[in-house]
């Protein structure tokens, strides 16, 4: 368990540089103290941790909505091509239509 990047050996190190510093009379005032405020400060991390995944939530869900609009876009740009390549495909299998050589009718302007 860490706050604000402080894990259980550097808060045990910092217990035992202020059982130095405050001497062991005045230790258990601050240490209640000190964990009146940890107390605090934690609350308060949670509270902004909360309201942080919250607004986080929200974005993803406004950022979503149009993704999937994109999504339903692609698919029919996807279905385009498709048939478009199965157009070209069966274009390109059928043979050109076959010349009639026994017909000798001629057009208007004398071209066959």
């Amino acid at each position: 368990m860490e706050l604000f990047g402080v894990g259980i050996p550097e808060a045990g190190m910092i217990l035992v540089i202020l059982l130095l510093v405050v001497g062991p009379n005045r230790f258990p005032q601050v240490a209640r103290e000190a964990g009146k405020w940890y107390r605090i400060a934690r609350a308060y991390a949670d509270e902004v941790m909360t309201d942080v995944r919250g607004a986080i939530d929200e974005l993803e869900q406004e950022v979503g909505e149009p993704a999937g609009d994109l999504r339903s876009i692609r698919d029919i740009g996807s279905e385009i091509r498709s048939i478009g390549t199965e157009t070209r495909n069966v274009a390109s299998s059928t043979p050109p239509p076959a010349s009639d050589s026994t017909d000798d009718s001629t057009r208007a302007d004398g071209t066959r």
